[in-house]
């Protein structure tokens, strides 16, 4: 097996930061089917949700037989695969079959986060040639000319001026009165704030991604600005005593008081829009008139529109126009307006920032939640594809998808492991988990402080297989398996064992009791099964020697017991209990003895699983009997 290769291809073509950036090869390879899908009617949850698995969802409403008015949201905490389910609709739609989907009557649109700002948004409408008006042609053009080639730096001042402008202009009295906006936008002009503002990552950069650049980590809720960019108390407290006297008065009122500092932020971040218009010279006007132009472009066509968003947060400045334009149902008034079914990708925190009128636009939500993803019978198969798709020839995979990617006709990867392993059914085909077992997968994942498929991908399957790749190719220093947690084994004493082994390095011993924690049973017991093979703690010593750690499957803690299968045996009429006379040199031991005995053993193998446990949060089970015979000792000696 070339292992490089193997890690090669699992970098660059399998496990992938952002989803979207897989080819459709490898992406419908490691497809795994979602269930439990929530759906609501509506842009509010205050019913039950219907349960749906992806394709009924697809056949439900994103076919869209009646040819109806659709704005459906799909919801869900970053990670939980919002992204790879969109895609995957996208290309379902694309190769279903003409009474489903037809070139010459539905025009799709897909925009991606990789392009995730109103400059991208906008570059693939012209990309895909949606637009046809050519006076809003040529603007967009324009625009996105413009915004390529223009100063960065210019740029991000011409940002600045322009939220401190919209401070000063705004005379609403909705948050602060208008003598409090001088005082703010004096504050903000403060050459000691602009520098803090400016600054590589500060809210300035973050307005102007939003713009030109493309964004592939989504803002937390598309904020510009947050509480850190007024958090440094010297600042503040510099202003307050050296700056322009109305610079003075907000410094002071800020300096120190969280709850001001809270008001400030949620009321700069109300501007962004209008910033983001005024800079990117697109109207609201001129936003809605876009999508307004390409919905009638359509119709008169005669066709109608699929608009699939990966991600909604890259139209910050035109969110309300957008929402407005494709919430807008055809027929009657609007009768000049193509239908339209739109499929829009949004985080929790995003949508939970819409106001109710938004909300009420929505036709439907679709929220993928930790039960369509946390259950065993989802993990297990995902990592399986994915592990098959790392093993596979690349060429293989590239030409079942030109053949039409028919999931029962998926390629199986030649690798076998070097023992019997377990395996995982995928569309018919037994998979190998090989270097995994379904112990440690799940063990992995819940181990996860953030416990999502895209961290699973990343912290668990990459993470773990990147260290047996290097080891399997270099062979020296192996450091697989990783065990961030220092999960303990929960046999102390062999653990302890495993401590004192010194035909092992630290590093070995680490790796071992990690494999026989996570992988294992917990023991390092060594048992002679029947088929001849011999296990350490549950593992086979072919695993253990594969990993290279011969140097304990050779020895292991001591003698290794055979494997006897159980047996029930075959039922026997009654005997007389046979008499036995007693042994006069053997001195037997009572019921009583012998449960004391049992008790001390068992206290004494706590004690010690306790002592050899690295978790600081360790705890003895018999801690109340140890704490009354520590009383009974002190208050009898005093």
């Amino acid at each position: 097996m070339n292992w490089e290769k193997c890690r090669e291809v699992m970098e660059r073509d399998v496990i992938k930061t952002d989803d979207m950036a897989t080819d459709n090869p490898y992406f419908m390879a490691t497809h795994m089917p979602f269930k439990n899908l929530e759906v609501y009617e509506g842009g509010q949850t205050h019913k039950p949700p219907e349960l749906m698995d992806e394709e009924q969802a697809f056949q439900t409403l994103i076919c869209n037989p009646g040819n109806l008015h659709r704005m459906i949201i799909v919801r869900g905490n970053n990670g939980a695969g919002k992204s790879h389910l969109i895609r995957y609709w996208k290309m379902r739609l694309e190769r279903s079959g003409a009474d489903v989907y037809n070139p010459e009557t539905e025009q799709l649109v897909f925009l991606l986060r990789r392009n995730n700002s109103v400059r991208g948004a906008f570059a693939q409408l012209l990309e895909q040639d949606v637009i046809r008006a050519p006076d809003i042609k040529e603007k967009l053009r324009k625009f996105v000319a413009s915004s390529e080639s223009r100063d960065e730096e210019s740029f991000k001042t011409d940002i600045f001026y322009a939220y401190i402008a919209a401070v000063s202009n705004d005379r609403s009295g909705s948050v602060y009165k208008w003598p409090i906006n001088r005082n703010i936008a004096q504050y903000l002009s403060d050459p000691r704030m602009m520098e803090r503002f400016m600054k590589p990552g500060g809210p300035i950069e973050r307005c102007y991604q939003m713009i030109t650049a493309p964004n592939n980590q989504v803002l937390a809720e598309s904020l510009v600005f947050t509480e850190e960019d007024f958090s440094d108390r010297k600042i503040n407290n510099e202003i307050a005593r050296s700056g322009n006297p109305d610079a003075q008065d907000f410094a002071s009122t800020i300096h120190g008081d969280e709850a001001e500092i809270r008001k400030l932020v949620s009321y700069l971040n109300r501007f962004a829009r209008e910033v983001v218009q005024r800079c990117a010279d697109i109207s609201s006007e001129n936003a809605k008139a876009v999508f307004e132009h390409l919905r009638r472009d359509l119709k008169k066509q005669g066709k109608n529109l699929t608009l699939f968003i990966e991600d909604f947060t890259g139209f910050t400045g035109i969110d309300s126009e957008l929402i407005t334009v494709l919430s807008i149902e055809h027929g009657g008034d609007y009768a000049d307006l193509c239908r339209v079914t739109s499929v829009i990708g949004i985080t929790d925190g995003y949508y939970n920032q819409f106001k109710d009128n938004f909300k009420d636009r929505v036709t439907h939500q679709i929220n993928v939640t930790e039960r369509s993803f946390s259950a065993n019978e989802f993990l297990i198969p995902l990592a399986a594809r994915y592990l098959n798709a790392i093993y596979c020839a690349p060429e293989d995979i590239r030409n079942w998808y030109e053949r039409g990617a028919v999931r029962e006709d998926l390629p199986i990867g030649a690798f076998q492991p070097p023992c019997p392993w377990e395996d995982a059914p995928i569309d018919g085909h037994a998979v190998t988990l090989y270097p995994f077992n379904r112990q440690a997968l799940l063990t992995l994942y819940h181990d996860l402080t953030t416990q999502t498929p895209r961290m699973f991908l990343k912290d668990v399957l990459q993470a773990q297989l990147k260290e047996y790749f290097d080891g399997k190719e270099y062979g020296a220093e192996w450091a697989f398996p990783l065990n961030p947690k220092s999960r303990p084994m929960s046999n102390g004493p062999h653990s302890s064992a495993i401590d004192a082994l010194q035909n092992l390095s630290p590093e070995d011993r680490k790796r071992l009791k990690s494999l026989f924690a996570i992988w294992g049973d917990g023991s390092a017991k060594g048992v002679q099964n029947a088929d001849g093979g011999i296990t350490f703690g549950g593992l086979r010593k072919a695993f253990l020697d594969d990993i290279a750690l011969s140097a304990f499957t050779e020895k292991g803690l001591g003698d290794i017991q055979p494997s006897r299968p159980v047996t029930v045996p075959e039922p026997q009429p009654p005997q007389p209990a046979p008499v036995t006379l007693p042994n006069p040199s053997i001195s037997p031991k009572t019921r009583e003895e012998l449960k004391t005995e049992a008790e001390r053993k068992r206290r004494k193998e706590d004690i010690e699983a306790w002592h050899s446990s690295s978790e600081s949060s360790a705890t003895l089970q018999f801690s109340p009997d140890y704490r009354e015979w520590l009383r009974e000792f002190l208050m009898g000696n005093s």
